[in-house]
């Protein structure tokens, strides 16, 4: 099956409001908008058979930017913008068969090397539905304030925006078993929801 990467774009981004009024994927760190630097890295792994950039009616803009500055390099789709899960279902029974890497615009440190990584260790043991996890010490350790927590053999890990899915086996995802690999890598961790993980990922990106 193709491997297709998906961005979800599409969402209201309400704790960024005051930093990013017009929309949070075109938040610029260093001059480049959070959706272009994970386009890029996704360009520049050169795993995917395609790149689809999911909008919403809460993200004319970034539907925009993408249709113009981004156009050839990413495919654009548009969902309906209630819910992520919902949009999440919409995109996947549209790109049925294939498999699906879900990932989201605010991971403004995300590379190809750390890609290309994730891909090697979910191809050792595929599994229909499969999360990127990190460790919670990780993740908090790196200034991030943790949002889904879950326990795996009674250790806390937390939810990166990244997940694996094989859009045959999707009817409803509350139905799907998810299963997970853990990868604690800041790439992957650091995404932008507030002031202080803006303020994080500025910092790392200062240093590279």
């Amino acid at each position: 099956m193709p491997l297709i990467a998906v961005i979800m774009c599409g969402g209201k981004g309400i704790r960024l409001r005051k930093l990013a009024p017009l929309e949070k994927p075109l938040l610029k760190l260093q001059g480049e908008t959070m959706i272009e630097r994970v386009a890029y890295a996704l360009v520049m792994s050169k795993r995917f058979e395609r790149i689809v950039g999911v909008t919403s009616p809460n993200t004319p803009k970034t539907h925009r930017l993408l249709s113009s500055k981004l156009n050839g390099i990413i495919s654009l789709m548009k969902a309906a913008g209630k819910s992520y899960s919902e949009d999440l279902s919409s995109v996947l029974n549209n790109l049925r068969p294939a498999t699906v890497f879900v990932v989201s615009a605010d991971l403004p440190l995300l590379s190809a090397d750390v890609l290309k990584y994730v891909l090697t260790i979910y191809r050792s043991f595929v599994t229909p539905f499969t999360s990127v996890v990190a460790d919670k010490k990780f993740v908090s350790a790196l200034g991030i304030k943790p949002s889904v927590v879950i326990r795996i053999n009674s250790k806390e890990y937390c939810h990166t925006s990244i997940s694996i899915i094989n859009s045959n086996a999707v009817k409803d995802l509350k139905y799907l078993k998810e299963h997970y690999i853990i990868v604690n890598k800041k790439e992957l961790v650091v995404n932008v929801n507030t002031e202080a993980e803006l303020k994080v990922a500025e910092n790392w990106l200062s240093r590279i």
